[in-house]
């Protein structure tokens, strides 16, 4: 994983070199996509985006972008 705080947000990346799959498969798999729905919503509820980059056979990559508040002195 990767933690990253740049131009006003906070990056976290999660990824492994897996198996992967077709996100927009998952994603209207109703057993399989309903997980993927639940991070986008909260991702959504902190003003944040959520992005999804998998390929089958090279694994999978999830990335967490949520607007942070610069509390670095002036």
């Amino acid at each position: 994983f990767e933690v990253q705080r740049a131009e006003g947000a906070l990056q976290l990346s999660v990824f492994d070199n897996g198996r992967g799959f077709v996100a927009d498969e998952a994603a209207a798999d109703p057993r399989l996509g309903s997980g993927l729905r639940n991070m986008d919503e909260r991702a959504a509820l902190l003003r944040g985006t959520l992005e999804l980059h998998s390929v089958p056979g090279t694994g999978t990559r999830l990335t967490l972008r949520v607007p942070v508040a610069d509390t670095r002195p002036a």
